[in-house]
């Protein structure tokens, strides 16, 4: 909202309404929080970006994607331990990811895909470093795997990888980042559950899992590199993807 504050509704059963009550059908005040620029919505919880660049988050914390130190449910926002600095956030499944102003990224929460990118499969209950990864203008997350765009254009993916969702022509997991291939002068960058969308010179390409023809590319079946999605009419975006 326009002063900073932020209001939730829909299922509660995990308190990532932040207001410590019930579910509810209309939107209702997240308890004590206010200053916020932006937020991000996973699985079952919820993180708030504040102004002075610290992140406070709420709801199911069986993995730590709360980043408080513990593994225990909050109903109201609790701060993320260790991060400041945030630019960024993005919010899986069950973990949560945070830009820098420095261009490096943090992750915590569930890791059994590697989604963390800090080269281990252990879940986190407090941030850490992604890998071997700087110069990053953008993220995005997906159930199990995350995906940067880096300032060059390109775009690096890490966890899971079932469906071909990290982009780098296998289905290999990776708990560090990977180059997707084939994809360049990229200007914004989505994703989804298990596959991701970029933005190129007007058009689009998408790639990983497509059982409902989530690809756009007029089959089904995963892909594990970038395809064009058919008859793309030329879209013009706000340069949304810088912080």
């Amino acid at each position: 909202m326009a002063n900073g504050t932020v209001r939730c509704w829909g299922g509660n059963n995990a308190g990532q309404l932040g207001n410590g009550t019930t579910d509810q059908t209309t939107p209702v005040l997240v308890t004590g929080l206010s200053g916020v620029k932006a937020l991000a919505a996973g699985g079952s919880h919820t993180c708030a970006l504040l102004n002075d660049g610290t992140v406070k988050c709420w709801g199911r914390n069986s993995a730590g994607q709360l980043g408080d130190g513990t593994t225990v449910d909050k109903t109201i926002p609790v701060p993320v331990t260790d991060l400041s600095g945030v630019k960024a956030l993005a919010a899986g499944g069950s973990h949560t990811c945070a830009l820098l102003s420095n261009g490096t990224v943090k992750c915590w929460g569930r890791n059994s895909a590697g989604q963390l990118g800090d080269g281990t499969t252990v879940d986190q209950k407090t941030p850490v470093v992604v890998t071997g990864l700087s110069e990053v203008e953008a993220l995005s997350a997906g159930s199990s795997h995350t995906c940067a765009l880096l300032n060059n254009g390109t775009v690096k993916c890490w966890g899971g990888n079932g469906a071909g969702q990290l982009g780098n022509g296998t289905t290999t997991n990776s708990s560090t980042p990977v180059s997707v291939i084939e994809l360049q002068s990229v200007g914004y960058l989505t994703s989804y559950a298990a596959h991701n969308c970029a933005l190129v010179s007007g058009t689009v390409r998408c790639w990983g899992r497509n059982l409902f023809g989530q690809l756009g590319n007029g089959v089904l079946g995963y892909s594990t590199s970038p395809v064009p999605v058919l008859r793309p009419y030329r879209l013009w975006l706000p340069a949304v993807h810088k912080s």
